[in-house]
């Protein structure tokens, strides 16, 4: 059986009626557009319209009474009034709704995850957008939230999509934690998934430290095969008082033993300040850890991984990430509790 394109069915009982007139300017101006006029008085309702065309005073009163909307209009209406949000979103606790309240004095109060939203607006107030790709990649796309997903969507109504990402390494933002959550609700199952088995950058020896943290935050992934050798990875402990001075030790030994190489120190975004302070950024540069994906280097050093896990939500997939930058060696320096 022959398959035609996908078409739009629409709620009409009849075909439309074609000889009707459209685009703006859909009925016809008695008098004004080329027809001879039987009717006397479409003469003087013409001659009333052309008076009220371009009047201020009525485009005014127009304007007052059905005024224009538009997409950012929107959002800022809804979350700029405090009272707005409890009408429209009544399932909300009142924790909820003030968070998603944005003052309109401060620019700083919106953020990244507020950029979706007149694109959603745009939607409900004008429709599909007119521009829009015949295909579209994305990079990093476990990075992507339900929103920013029915961005992309809107903007590929063909559906003919390269999408590429390791949700093991997903961000905090994102809710889906495979592909199947993330696509289903546009695609349904409509998709074709092919797994990179192979890993071209993290050594095998690497990789082989991370298995038990990529079973636990990504179950039904298979550990891909590096074709790197590499160093054995090492690990240190110091006490917090002396883990600065750990470090540093161990950049220099780095620095000394291999020179010219690309090295960092992945931490938890809340240590950054202090490890610059002890000047590591002298022999490698200082990464958060929040900021390390997508990343590589010949070497690096993750500090605290117990506090990379604990910084944020999703923590786990964020020292999977720092754990997975280094092309060819991999040293990570926990901290053991301050002795009494």
């Amino acid at each position: 059986m022959r398959r035609g394109p996908a078409c739009r069915l629409w709620p009409a009982a009849r075909a439309p009626d074609r000889k009707a007139p459209r685009g703006p300017g859909r009925f016809p101006r008695p008098g004004r557009d080329g027809r001879r006029t039987t009717a006397p008085g479409r003469n003087v309702r013409g001659t009333a319209r052309d008076g009220l065309v371009g009047d201020a005073h009525v485009e005014r009163a127009v304007e007052s009474l059905w005024p224009r909307l538009t997409p950012e209009a929107v959002v800022s209406a809804l979350l700029t009034d405090p009272h707005t949000p409890a009408g429209c979103l009544p399932s909300f606790t009142s924790d909820e709704r003030a968070r998603l309240t944005r003052s309109p004095d401060a620019p700083e109060s919106w953020t990244d995850a507020d950029v979706p939203l007149p694109h959603e607006a745009a939607d409900l107030v004008d429709g599909p957008p007119e521009a829009t790709f015949g295909h579209v990649v994305v990079d990093e796309a476990q990075e992507l939230t339900a929103m920013q997903w029915r961005m992309v969507m809107r903007r590929c109504p063909a559906r003919s999509m390269t999408l590429v990402g390791d949700f093991a390494q997903a961000g905090p933002a994102t809710t889906a934690s495979d592909w199947s959550q993330a696509l289903g609700p546009h695609l349904g199952s409509r998709f074709a998934l092919h797994t990179l088995a192979v890993g071209y950058r993290t050594t095998r020896e690497i990789l082989a430290t991370t298995h038990g943290l990529l079973a636990r935050i990504a179950p039904g992934q298979t550990p891909s095969r590096s074709i790197r050798h590499g160093d054995a990875p090492r690990s240190l402990t110091a006490c917090p008082r002396t883990l600065a001075d750990a470090l540093v030790e161990e950049l220099r030994a780095q620095s000394a033993a291999h020179p010219g190489e690309l090295r960092a120190v992945i931490c938890a975004d809340a240590l950054v300040g202090d490890m610059a302070s002890a000047g590591v950024e002298r022999w490698a540069r200082l990464v958060p850890a929040s900021e390390a994906r997508g990343l590589e280097f010949d070497a690096s050093v993750v500090v605290d991984p117990e506090e990379i896990v604990a910084a944020r939500p999703g923590g786990e997939r964020d020292l999977y990430a720092a754990l997975t930058r280094a092309t060819r060696r991999l040293c990570t320096i926990a901290v053991a509790a301050q002795p009494a």
